[in-house]
């Protein structure tokens, strides 16, 4: 990453927890804690801003949309996974409900 996306992450980095605690319920089990989204989201505004052009407009909403798409592909992922490796009703349960609440806050991103 150059020092201008370093530099933008940096700046933006609560982002992430702003996103967290904002948009997302989280149960705080197994595979779906707080810091298990937070990584995710982490590596997601790193993402962002290595695809960020200037000319396109304000950093922080494309940097959101970029960190809670990427929390919905994780839960989609971990549901799916789940489904297919084991056939226990409760962690999948869980993923469905997680998956439920970030599919519920979809249309405040979307523009």
């Amino acid at each position: 990453m150059t020092d201008y996306q370093n530099e933008l992450v940096m700046e933006h980095l609560d982002l992430v927890n702003w996103v967290i605690r904002t948009r997302i319920s989280v149960p705080n089990r197994p595979l779906l804690t707080y810091d298990d989204f937070y990584a995710i989201g982490c590596e997601a505004i790193c993402r962002a801003a290595l695809k960020y052009q200037a000319d396109s407009g304000e950093f922080a909403p494309f940097a959101c949309r970029y960190i809670y798409n990427a929390i919905i592909d994780h839960c989609r992922a971990m549901n799916y996974r789940l489904q297919r490796s084991v056939d226990d009703g409760y962690n999948i349960t869980i993923c469905t409900e997680v998956l439920a609440t970030l599919e519920q806050y979809r249309s405040l991103f979307e523009a």
